[in-house]
This record gives structure tokens, sequence and C-alpha cells, in this order.
């Protein structure tokens, strides 16, 4: 157990050094139902929102096995509510148990049937470059992180 939070410091200060160092901005835009809000970033601490995104995905033990494409995340977008983070550059995100992803886009779905709650924390993680990848990553107890990262992020 030691040996894995060690590799998660080491990760997060990697992805923490490299987002400072390439000047890494992004844009956070919520949906709600249709509903589309974009998120002032100037006073937001990003490096602190890399290295929470990171956390989450690092800890990522299943791969859900629904076809997913970028139709799907609209119509989650039109349908649910969620929250997607876009970089100007590409980032490497790793999931401890399925290696590092290439990726310039992340969604978080906040409501309907890829999310869980307090008493079954599980939440998607969708990760693209120009599209989203065809397999979503699941974090079984990433809720609370989620949340966490949602009330940083988006002041309601």
């Amino acid at each position: 157990m030691r040996y894995i939070r060690i590799i998660v410091y080491v990760f997060l200060l990697v992805l923490l050094f490299s987002c400072n160092e390439s000047g890494q901005k992004m844009k956070i835009i919520y949906y709600d139902k249709g509903n589309v809000k974009n998120v002032d970033t100037s006073n937001l601490e990003l490096t602190a929102i890399f290295n929470r995104i990171g956390k989450i995905c690092f800890n990522t033990t299943q791969i859900l096995r629904v076809h997913i494409n970028d139709e799907r995340i609209e119509q989650l977008k039109q349908e649910e509510s969620g929250v997607e983070f876009i970089l100007n550059k590409e980032i490497i995100i790793q999931s401890t148990k399925f290696g590092k992803y290439n990726v310039k886009k992340i969604f978080f779905p906040l409501s309907g049937d890829f999310i869980g709650n307090d008493e079954s924390p599980v939440i998607t993680v969708f990760l693209g470059k120009e599209s989203y990848y065809p397999d979503a990553l699941r974090n079984m107890e990433g809720y609370k992180e989620l949340k966490e990262l949602v009330n940083v992020v988006i002041k309601k």
C-alpha cells in the first residue's frame, strides 16, 4: 500500500510539474440537462484541479464494457448533468490498473447511470483526444473525490 501511495505522489508531482511548465490551460464546461455553463477559470487553482483529476483517474480499477462514442457523450450532456475539462495541450493520464492515456478532454457524468452516490461511490471517467475513447474507466470509490472536485470548479 505504501508503494502505491509513493507512485501516486510521484505521478501527481510529475503531472503538476508538466502542467506548470507547459503553461497548461483548460476550459471547464458544466452541463445540466441541456443547459451549458462555461466556468470562469481565472480564479481557480488549476494545479489543484489537475491533481484531483489525476488522482481520480489513477484510482480507476475497471473498464466499463459499453461502447461509448461522441454522440452518446452529447446525449449525456443534453439529458443529464456532467462536467467536461478540455485542455489546450495533450497530457498523460495514468490509471493504476490500465496504464497511460494521452488525453485532451475528460468528462465526468454527475447524474444518471454512470455515477453512484454516497452509499455506492462508483464514478465513470470518459477520456479522449479529439474524440472520446470507446471504453470508459470506473473508479469504484471516487464519488467523494469527484464531489470535492465539482465543488471547487462549480460554485452554484
